[in-house]
């Protein structure tokens, strides 16, 4: 069996230097017959012979909000068919604290998600949501879901950051539905034969809903204040605005290609 994993534009993005504003890439790509029938259209039904796949898949963002859904209904033969949808933000943040300006500081992420995840048959279903943060090293958690979700979540690995320094916050998510594996920290497309249906909708939205500032023995820093370069809104208790969508840079509708990439790497690693 092999792999398949969906980087969207991780490695554009690292490779930037110098951006402002707000960064967001959306995919969504369905496929199959091992992907050589493929679409990136947000619904349509792909056949080859006998082999089918009917699917629908969105995804937006902004800044600290994203919006995705994948389903999918098939019928294959010792074959793959899938639908998975991508959405990302990336943008640049400034914590100030006129106490600890220069120092060492903990960040706690947590957001909030609503939404649901159904499969029958052959088919498997799951959410992803990745958080990370350049500080400027990589600090990346990744989380799962398999089952209907409606709550919020304060993300275990507390972010180091220096205060009055510029960071980058990079969360993303995937809603996978078809013939996979979820490995936890990734996915693996499988060969099955049979039918299959599925559904991973959370299109009512995660919002990114606290970012708790503390000093390196976890004490709060009352003091702080957020600043993005989207012109977005941060506190502590999160997302409260987001900036005019001429504000917004849009990028990567032309790297969809990449989740067609086959490896031996899951789709994203834990730190």
């Amino acid at each position: 069996m092999k792999n398949k994993w969906a980087m969207g534009a991780l490695a554009l993005f690292a490779a930037q230097a110098g951006w402002a504003g707000l960064i967001v890439n959306t995919q969504t790509t369905a496929c199959l017959d091992n992907s050589s029938h493929c679409s990136f259209a947000g619904s349509g039904t792909l056949t080859n012979g006998a082999e089918s796949n009917t699917f629908t898949q969105a995804a937006t963002a902004t800044s600290g909000i994203m919006h995705i859904s994948a389903a999918s209904t098939f019928s294959v033969n010792n074959s793959e068919a899938w639908s998975l949808a991508f959405v990302q933000f990336k943008e640049n943040l400034t914590i100030n604290s006129a106490s600890k300006n220069g120092q060492t500081g903990h960040l706690v992420l947590g957001y909030r998600i609503d939404g649901t995840v159904a499969q029958s048959g052959v088919a498997d279903s799951f959410l992803q949501v990745v958080s990370r943060v350049y500080a400027p090293t990589l600090q990346n958690y990744v989380k799962d879901y398999n089952t209907n979700t409606d709550g919020s979540f304060i993300i275990p690995l507390v972010y180091t950051f220096i205060y009055g320094q510029q960071f980058t916050l990079d969360m993303s998510m995937q809603a996978m539905v078809g013939t996979a594996n979820d490995l936890g920290n990734g996915y693996q497309l499988v060969n099955r034969t049979g039918t299959g249906s599925g559904n991973v909708n959370f299109i009512n939205t995660l919002v990114v809903n606290q970012l708790t500032t503390n000093d390196v023995n976890d004490q709060n820093v009352s003091d702080s204040t957020f600043t993005a370069d989207s012109g977005a809104v941060y506190t502590q208790a999160g997302v409260s605005t987001v900036p005019e969508p001429a504000t917004i840079l849009m990028a990567a509708f032309g790297i969809v290609a990449i989740v067609l990439h086959r490896t031996t790497k899951p789709a994203y690693r834990r730190s």
